[in-house]
């Protein structure tokens, strides 16, 4: 049997790397490793010893990629122009940076593709709202997402939001 070592590197580089619990292999040489399902997105690295405290013979780097998770509420789900609707959600996970995270706000009627209709930071917890005014008369059923991007300090990938219908008559 031999050893292999897991190091875990934040991939924002927000926090430091941890050694995971390591894992032998078996007489065929395979292993088996868990990750923890707190991981954000990081750089895994898989250091092979032929003995237990040995240098390492072989390594490898993996990039493991985490989409941001958010949910997204809109009330009311029936509207008529000139009446607003009212956004809200949070990012889940944590991981938040200390000045909250953007979130862009998208919307789209059947057959057309995602259009932006506004940028918002969340609170220091992850949570955001926001309002939209209708202008324009239906009838017409829109769907509303919000998606977090990518940024440098925040350990995630782009993700987006449940999407909500709203029917505007």
């Amino acid at each position: 049997q031999a050893l292999i070592t897991v190091t875990v590197t934040p991939a924002s580089g927000a926090s430091r790397a941890r050694t995971l619990r390591p894992a032998h292999t078996d007489a065929a040489g395979l292993f088996h490793i868990t990750l923890p399902s707190y991981l954000t997105s990081s750089r895994i690295r898989l250091s092979y010893s032929t003995t237990i405290g040995g240098h390492p013979t072989a390594t490898a780097t993996l990039t493991l990629s985490v989409r941001a998770s958010l949910t997204l509420h809109v009330t009311p789900h029936r509207t008529s122009a000139h009446h607003t609707i009212r956004l809200s959600g949070a990012i889940l996970g944590g991981h938040i940076p200390p000045g909250g995270k953007e979130i862009v706000l998208e919307a789209r009627s059947k057959g057309t593709p995602w259009l932006q209709f506004d940028v918002l930071h969340t609170n220091r917890h992850g949570h955001f709202s926001a309002t939209h005014r209708f202008r324009l008369s239906g009838p017409v059923t829109y769907r509303f997402r919000a998606v977090c991007p990518r940024e440098a300090d925040f350990p995630f990938t782009t993700g987006a939001s449940n999407a909500v219908s709203v029917f505007e008559a």
